[in-house]
């Protein structure tokens, strides 16, 4: 953002940590709230000044994510997310429809109404497509509680070494915020060559694969430099062949609904055109907005389960 002469002038005199941050940030507030986590941060370890300070202009001029100057995220109901270097920060709307689709499904699905005759089996299963810190995963865990008698899997997998091992310190690091009755496992495996193991049946697949276009990844008007510099591309930059391959995952584990995050409504229209070459209307697909009016997931259902109908009452856009 423009800074103002008198505005830097009066930041110099009183609060010269504040200026580095105001450039890392579009508001003055935002600024504001940066500083008081930074300084929270790092209170009481040594050389609390000089962190502060280096921290403050590394924001400034290097474009450093506050997530990995701070080394984690709050996620979910308690959930606080360890972020490093090489593996995507967890994004505020991946929480939201996250958290949305959670609380739907244990609302509305007939395996977690208490009913003894509602469903055969005692396990629910969610499987998660391109992991990355395990934030979604562990969501899902937290947010989807079985009752008495049965039990929530979550089973999570990602391509990068580095990705799976950040997910099981978080594992580790939330075990406390997750009900006894779930459990969550992650392995490393790649979406374009993966093997469901025999027996695997998915009962919700939930994905946040990479979807920025190479276009609009080195633009400077659609991704921030702190994304292009510090965060992987590899977790970042991908298209419509990502969800052909979820899937197709999902359509061999035998899911009946699948929620995956992208980029925008026209890729929404992308995918479904794809997909109908494919499962020729096999499933039924809408789309949810996040608060601030963007298409941000693609919600689909099997047509021949009418178990998950009720998934059409999360379409925004169908």
């Amino acid at each position: 953002m423009r800074i103002p002469p008198s505005l830097k002038c009066h930041l110099l005199r009183t609060q010269p940590l504040l200026l580095p941050l105001l450039r890392a940030n579009r508001s003055l507030s935002a600024a504001r709230s940066e500083l008081r986590w930074l300084t929270e941060h790092f209170r009481g370890r040594p050389h609390f000044s000089r962190r502060l300070a280096a921290a403050c202009l590394a924001r400034a001029h290097y474009a450093v994510p506050l997530q990995y100057i701070l080394g984690s995220q709050p996620f979910g109901c308690g959930l606080d997310i360890r972020c490093r270097r090489g593996v995507l920060i967890p994004r505020w709307e991946t929480e939201e429809w996250g958290i949305r689709l959670a609380r739907h499904v244990r609302q509305a699905h007939e395996f977690f109404s208490g009913n003894e005759d509602s469903s055969s089996t005692s396990t629910f299963t969610v499987l998660d497509i391109c992991t990355g810190s395990g934030c979604v995963a562990l969501l899902m865990a937290q947010e989807l509680v079985a009752v008495p008698g049965k039990t929530v899997a979550v089973s999570a997998f990602d391509v990068s070494p580095t990705a799976i091992a950040l997910a099981k310190e978080n594992l580790v690091r939330n075990a406390a915020h997750l009900p006894p009755s779930s459990s969550v496992c992650f392995k490393i495996a790649d979406l374009f060559q993966y093997h469901i193991p025999m027996h695997t049946i998915a009962d919700l697949v939930v994905a946040n694969p990479p979807y920025i276009s190479l276009e609009h990844y080195t633009s400077r008007a659609h991704t921030a430099r702190s994304v292009r510099v510090h965060e992987p591309k590899l977790a970042l930059v991908g298209g419509v062949e990502f969800y052909t391959a979820i899937f197709d995952i999902a359509w061999r584990a035998g899911a009946g609904a699948i929620v995956s995050e992208l980029a925008d409504e026209e890729q929404f229209l992308d995918i479904c055109d794809a997909l109908l070459d494919v499962y020729d209307n096999k499933f039924i697909c809408g789309a949810m907005r996040d608060t601030a009016g963007n298409v941000r997931t693609i919600v689909a259902y099997r047509a021949d389960r009418p178990e998950w109908a009720h998934m059409r009452d999360l379409f925004d856009v169908s």
